[in-house]
């Protein structure tokens, strides 16, 4: 399950619901709100009408890039990690 902070949320609201944003923001952002939601990868796909690969797709692309996502819509600055010492 995805957790997503409130700002998060709110940003992902706007092209969720929007008629003008493109098509892949639209998608992306109501399949990441319905992984937060606790929503299956199949029920996604049913809800939104699409095949389940794509909702395969959007999930892997958004987790890999929900931690930097997240920084740009709440203006947090992450430290880069340093290598193991070993």
């Amino acid at each position: 399950m995805v957790r997503l902070a409130e700002p998060v949320r709110a940003h992902l609201h706007r092209p969720a619901a929007s008629a003008t944003a493109q098509v892949r923001q639209v998608l992306q952002a109501k399949i990441v709100l319905a992984t937060a939601d606790g929503l299956t990868n199949s029920a996604i796909a049913r809800e939104l009408k699409i095949s389940v690969n794509t909702v395969r797709t959007w999930r892997g692309r958004s987790a890999w890039s929900h931690r930097a996502f997240a920084a740009q819509v709440t203006g947090t600055v992450f430290a880069p990690v340093s290598p193991s010492p070993n």
